[in-house]
């Protein structure tokens, strides 16, 4: 949904001010196979094959809205006391927060979080650089890249899901509540 409203996902800061945003999907999905077919970039996952992959990485390139907080200009404890100001006075379950934790970070971090652990749900760390995770979430590009990239992303037509969703996914499977011989249905 954020990604919708041009909002970042979660409630972590945006990566940079262009980036390449990865989502994987699983290669049975309909909306997977309509957005290949219309030419969005995609590959395997990690160690899969064209051939043989269950899960595939789209990618879309991205341009941060103009004076947005991006991950260079706070701290991971920074970002770690938002998180706990967010658990405490507005979520009654559980933000969805990716830090991002400079080298020099790690030692500060892992103490925050075991003095914090009782409040810790949904948070992600990942190194400020990606490191060597190939394919990961976001990746950081330069201006010239992004308007290059974006030149061959299509305009995606919704109306044409229809065409891939041979039965209806729409329905969870129903788990009733049940207490003693009685069940709530």
């Amino acid at each position: 949904v954020s990604q919708l409203v041009d909002s970042a996902s979660g409630v972590h800061p945006r990566w940079s001010d262009y980036y390449i945003r990865r989502y994987r999907i699983a290669a049975r999905d309909p909306l997977f196979k309509m957005l290949k077919e219309q030419g969005v970039p995609c590959k395997p996952e990690n160690g899969q094959t064209k051939r043989k992959a269950s899960t595939w990485v789209l990618s879309f390139p991205v341009k941060a809205p103009e004076g947005c907080v991006k991950r260079t200009d706070v701290s991971a404890l920074d970002q770690l006391k938002h998180y706990k100001n967010l658990q405490h006075n507005w979520c009654e379950h559980n933000a969805s927060m990716t830090v991002y934790v400079r080298d020099e970070e790690w030692f500060e971090v892992g103490n925050w979080v075991y003095q914090n652990w009782d409040i810790i749900n949904g948070v992600s760390f990942l190194p400020y650089d990606s490191g060597l995770y190939k394919q990961a979430p976001y990746e950081e590009i330069d201006q010239r890249t992004y308007e290059s990239f974006i030149k061959r992303v299509p305009v995606i037509d919704y109306s044409q899901l229809s065409k891939f969703e041979m039965e209806d996914n729409t329905h969870g499977k129903a788990e009733y509540a049940c207490v003693g011989d009685k069940c709530d249905i």
